[in-house]
């Protein structure tokens, strides 16, 4: 295993720092022995066989490509859950579980109703159920690969939540809509603008549908499930954001526009604006009543 081991350094080096290789080595080794970081350490003069030495090789010569390690391996860990993650869908960031964090924190109850709009691989949708095993959870997106991901990761984690392929910019075109205690949504925010600006490891392999939007509507999808949100949300129901780091202000200028109520602007561990909570006024605007897009 050590001469596994020094290969990987060696192979990566050029490509690697020396802490995301150690973070590679240690999830190598997870993947293909159950290996934790002390087992590495404690077992480096066992031998792989020559099938698990195949394996290292094709992997690092992905990771050599810089393709992110969670595609590689085909999984990524986000708050206690096993994921399935593939070029489908966006690789769960730590963000994301910070604001899962915020959201179970909150809640007072457990809420009877919460849809994930932008739902990706799941990972929200199925970290609320988890949390609130009693509520009835809808995740939404417009990607048929996206969902075929995140039901195999609802049934890999015995988790129960229901997945519904709509497109969130266009949703009064769907009906079956019903109303909700929460409404999350993590969706498409880097501005085209952001490309030059972005590494290789993302914008080789991770699906622009669900990165980008338009450099001159920035805020595209927020004001488009925000006015969802003033017709689906509950009284006293809060909507949760993931933002772009710049448009935090923004975003909520446009959520004060619409009459929500203790909006709130929250950072990350990285001191970045990266969260925003809003609540539903205790009386709901009328249906029928659009904001044009």
């Amino acid at each position: 295993m050590q001469a596994t081991i020094q290969y990987i350094r060696r192979e990566l080096s050029s490509s690697h720092s020396e802490g995301e290789i150690r973070e590679i080595i240690k999830q190598i080794f997870m993947a293909i022995r159950g290996y934790t970081l002390t087992d590495v350490y404690l077992r480096q003069e066992e031998n792989l066989d020559p099938g698990e030495r195949q394996r290292v090789q094709e992997m690092v010569l992905r990771l050599k490509n810089l393709e992110p390690v969670q595609y590689v391996l085909g999984s990524a860990a986000f708050y206690g859950l096993s994921l399935q993650v593939n070029p489908q869908v966006l690789i769960p960031r730590p963000e994301t579980e910070e604001l899962v964090h915020w959201i179970i924190s909150e809640q007072v109850t457990s809420p009877c109703s919460v849809y994930d709009l932008c739902t990706g691989s799941g990972c929200i949708a199925l970290a609320i159920k988890k949390a609130f095993p009693m509520s009835n959870v809808s995740g939404i997106d417009l990607s048929p690969g996206a969902l075929e991901t995140a039901r195999q990761n609802a049934a890999f984690n015995q988790l129960e939540v229901t997945f519904e392929n709509r497109n969130v910019l266009s949703w009064e075109t769907y009906t079956g809509w019903s109303h909700a205690d929460l409404i999350i949504s993590n969706p498409p925010y880097v501005t085209e603008g952001e490309k030059k600006l972005m590494k290789r490891n993302v914008l080789d392999f991770e699906p622009h549908l669900a990165l980008f939007v338009p450099d001159e509507d920035p805020l595209l999808f927020y004001r488009r499930i925000a006015v969802f949100a003033r017709l689906w949300l509950k009284p006293e129901g809060r909507l949760y954001f993931e933002i772009n780091e710049q448009f935090g202000n923004a975003v909520a200028s446009l959520l004060e526009e619409l009459e929500f109520s203790a909006i709130e602007i929250r950072r990350d561990l990285q001191g970045k604006e990266r969260m925003v909570r809003a609540i539903q006024k205790s009386v709901t605007i009328e249906q029928g009543l659009f904001i044009s897009p």
